[in-house]
């Protein structure tokens, strides 16, 4: 298995995992055998990705042919990634927020400091 899949959630949250090969790029240039430590996860390998794109597109092939829509390669690959687009759009929004709740607590303690009648 690679070390991510290994990995507990602190390691995963600051890369510490990935630590040994940036160590290994500090001392000097990275080679191709250094990566071979790392091999690509199952989710994230390209004859995975592809398989379930072309489960997709078939589907909206049939659709099509079916005569009730014409295919969109945009659905085939939303209905194969949609959760890493909603992960992605949850965060965004977090972060959305995050900056609003930033501006109104510096509006409030700007407020609170701010010396109304000199003494």
């Amino acid at each position: 298995k690679d070390r991510r899949s290994r990995a507990s959630v602190f390691s995963r949250l600051f890369f510490l995992w990935f630590e040994p090969l940036f160590w290994i790029g500090c001392r000097r240039s990275l080679i191709k055998d250094d990566l071979a430590t790392y091999p690509i996860p199952n989710e994230a390998a390209s004859k995975h990705l592809l398989k379930q794109f072309n489960k997709h597109w078939e589907h909206e092939i049939k659709m099509e042919r079916s005569g009730r829509r014409k295919a969109h390669l945009s659905c085939a690959i939303l209905k194969c990634l949609w959760w890493r687009f909603l992960f992605g759009a949850f965060l965004s929004i977090i972060y959305v927020f995050a900056k609003l709740f930033q501006s109104i607590v510096l509006g409030y303690l700007t407020d609170y400091f701010i010396i109304s009648e000199p003494t």
